[in-house]
């Protein structure tokens, strides 16, 4: 089963100004943003996963369905791992 997740932002009216002048809906072209870099991080989690369970001799099933392979993957989120990052730059 799959749930929605509501993510909100803030702008400030300048900052939406500089969207909506590239944007004709600047809040569907950050929906559909967000939902092609999600689709694309999920065909890499799939990919590897269906690698994984391939080289796995204890697996004898894989799902077909994508999104129950992504679901079911254990998969360490970029917050969760140890890796050296680079602050955000503050907005000019």
């Amino acid at each position: 089963m799959t749930s929605n997740v509501q993510i909100t932002i803030e702008l400030t009216d300048v900052e939406y100004k500089g969207l909506a002048y590239v944007a004709v809906d600047p809040q569907e072209w950050v929906l559909t943003a967000a939902q092609a870099r999600s689709q694309a991080a999920m065909t890499e989690i799939f990919n590897a996963e269906v690698q994984r369970m391939l080289g796995d001799p204890t697996i004898k099933n894989i799902p077909a369905d994508k999104e129950q392979v992504v679901r079911d993957a254990q998969i360490v989120l970029l917050k969760d791992k140890q890796i050296p990052t680079m602050p955000m730059p503050p907005p000019s």
